[in-house]
């Protein structure tokens, strides 16, 4: 995990220019074919994802250099879309490094969203909704949750398993001391930044207080930092307008007493 200065020096020296060759080399080889090509590719992807993780500015190049279009389009392609995962390593990892940095973009970029959108990101992100995987299907249901229209909304009701998955990996990150899930590679804060996104569903938003986004947001709202604890007051927020959740709130002691503490 790369720390922001290292990040800052990185794209400083150009990493988006360097994926950019690295990929233009690599589109004409089968790197799942020859090893050493692969290896180039999961290390330029590793360096990506990690900087996206920590820079606006380098989500923005990538961007406006229409990274996100060749990344959607290898997530179209039915030689990810019919993969089984499951068996095979380097594909998953694939698949988890484009979502991942995509995820990374669309947060940290707003002006991506629409770049998104055109590039046909709600189709191709809805056949990974599916999947065995709960990390493949968690970085779909988060990108979808920035790009979908209202009209739309209904794409990201998810079910109690998929919201349940989501709440244990920000309750991972709570749970450790620096607030880094170690286990999923999420941050607390982009975990409750993409539930907060994903509560503008109606249905999501009682499944999130019935299995436990409440008492996370609150330990957040106690216990986080600057960041987190507008995060949390924003999730709070946003699912009290579910009266089941109201309820809830009221019922919890530590609940009143956070939005007293941050107010």
């Amino acid at each position: 995990m790369l720390n922001r200065r290292i990040v800052e020096r990185i794209v400083r020296c150009g990493i988006a220019h360097i994926y950019l060759r690295a990929w233009q080399s690599l589109s004409t080889a089968d790197y799942f074919t020859d090893v050493t090509a692969f290896t180039n590719l999961q290390l330029v992807l590793s360096i990506i994802w990690n900087c996206t993780d920590k820079s606006v500015a380098l989500c923005d190049c990538l961007a406006r250099a229409a990274v996100a279009n060749q990344m959607l389009a290898e997530l179209a392609n039915t030689q990810q879309v019919d993969a089984n995962l499951t068996d095979d390593p380097d594909r998953h990892y694939l698949v988890k490094a484009y979502l991942g940095i995509l995820h990374n973009m669309v947060r940290m970029c707003a002006d991506s969203r629409q770049v998104f959108r055109s590039a046909g990101a709600v189709t191709v992100l809805q056949q990974y909704l599916q999947r065995p995987q709960g990390l493949v299907r968690t970085k779909a249901y988060l990108i979808l949750s920035y790009i979908v229209s209202e009209q739309e909304n209904d794409i990201i009701n998810a079910t109690d398993e998929n919201i349940a998955y989501i709440v244990h990996i920000l309750q991972t990150a709570v749970d450790s001391e620096n607030h880094f899930s170690q286990l999923h590679a999420f941050w607390a804060s982009e975990i409750a930044c993409g539930l907060n996104h994903l509560a503008i569903n109606d249905g999501n938003k009682q499944r999130l207080g019935s299995l436990g986004a409440i008492d996370l947001y609150v330990h957040l709202l106690r216990d986080g930092s600057s960041d987190e604890r507008g995060l949390a007051a924003a999730g709070l927020w946003i699912l009290s307008f579910s009266a089941h959740n109201r309820q809830l709130m009221l019922d919890s002691p530590d609940c009143l007493q956070g939005a007293i503490v941050y107010h």
